[in-house]
């Protein structure tokens, strides 16, 4: 009995861990802006698994598995924006938010069920249309306003649970330059990662024996 009794407890132990793992979530902190470069934070439990600012050995390879992340997620065309000196290329505003919102928006569209899985802490945007032309400001702020407000029409229809987190500002400065910033704080659950993994799989295989 009382090696049966041991059993049952270690059994119980694991059971309880895998539970805990599974209904726990990857926290991931995004910030960027056309003045700095990129954060990228992604967290689960007490472990950080990427962190794009940290300071990295020159003999270390890349991870395998966070530049997948970053790939899957898009981050990566957002730092490439960004030249390695940290010199912004000659974008405007309005042409960087519409390739954000694009990015954006093919990923969840893609994978809907699962953006809908997300729980989002807080959706910033900040957009100033500034610069020494009022006049070229001022088709900025109209094109930026026909990007971004039907964009938040679509995050309202298709991610219910972003509406209380969306804050957005947008206004023209035409004394200073113009400033682009997003500020994101999510977290997703592991089980839905795991099923999105094995619909992935499950696809692949199909497509796979079709051929």
């Amino acid at each position: 009995m009382t090696v049966l009794a041991i059993i049952g407890i270690l059994l119980a132990v694991i059971i309880a861990i895998i539970v805990i793992l599974l209904i726990s979530s990857i926290r991931v902190f995004f910030s960027f802006n056309t003045q700095e470069r990129p954060e990228l934070k992604v967290k689960f439990l007490f472990f950080t698994v990427i962190d794009l600012n940290k300071p990295k050995k020159k003999s270390k390879k890349p991870s395998r598995i966070g530049s997948a992340i970053k790939r899957m997620l898009g981050f990566e065309q957002i730092i490439e924006s960004q030249t390695d000196e940290g010199e912004k290329q000659k974008e405007s505003v309005s042409s960087k938010l519409t390739g954000l919102v694009t990015v954006f928006m093919l990923l969840t569209d893609s994978n809907l069920w699962l953006a809908k899985k997300i729980k989002f802490k807080r959706l910033g945007l900040d957009v100033v249309c500034g610069g020494s032309d009022a006049a070229d400001a001022a088709i900025e702020y109209g094109v930026v306003c026909s990007t971004v407000y039907p964009f938040i029409g679509y995050l309202e229809t298709n991610l219910k649970n972003a509406e209380k987190a969306l804050n957005v500002n947008i206004g023209c400065d035409f004394e200073n330059e113009a400033y682009l910033g997003i500020d994101i704080k999510a977290k997703l659950c592991i089980i839905h990662i795991l099923r999105a993994l094995m619909r992935s799989a499950s696809e692949q295989m199909e497509a796979t024996n079709e051929q």
